[in-house]
């Protein structure tokens, strides 16, 4: 809360009230009771120095509403950034270490009927040779 007469003079305005001090809320709904009182009884100076603490009341949720803006375009930016980097990432580390399912079970599908078969053609062969051996 601020003294009138301090915002009267940010304001340049000239008052010619008493020697009291009133007092200038900050809460709009004070803020605009306190207009309203003004309005009913003239009080022209009053009036000035609330729509001032007004005014500057607006531009100061302005400002902090752009900054809010800039900071969440900032966080929005960093992370579609982040987000791209770990697809990025992760896509390397597929790359590097991964395999690709469908291909590595049908590789391997082949290499063990490979492995049947030459099992099974050793099984043909061996006995054959040993027998023809032992004789």
């Amino acid at each position: 809360m601020r003294d009138i007469r301090g915002i009267q003079a940010q304001a340049g305005a000239t008052g010619s009230g008493s020697g009291n001090s009133e007092i200038v809320s900050n809460n709009i709904y004070d803020m605009m009771t306190d207009m309203q009182d003004a309005i009913r009884n003239s009080d022209i100076d009053k009036l000035s120095a609330i729509m001032h603490n007004f005014q500057k009341k607006t531009e100061d949720i302005i400002s902090a509403e752009s900054e809010i803006g800039v900071r969440t375009k900032f966080l929005e930016t960093n992370l579609d950034r982040l987000e791209a980097e770990n697809t990025s990432l992760k896509k390397m580390q597929k790359d590097i270490e991964g395999v690709d399912d469908a291909t590595e079970i049908t590789n391997f599908l082949g290499y063990q009927n490979a492995w049947n078969l030459v099992l099974q053609f050793g099984k043909n062969i061996v006995p054959k040779s040993l027998m023809d051996y032992v004789n």
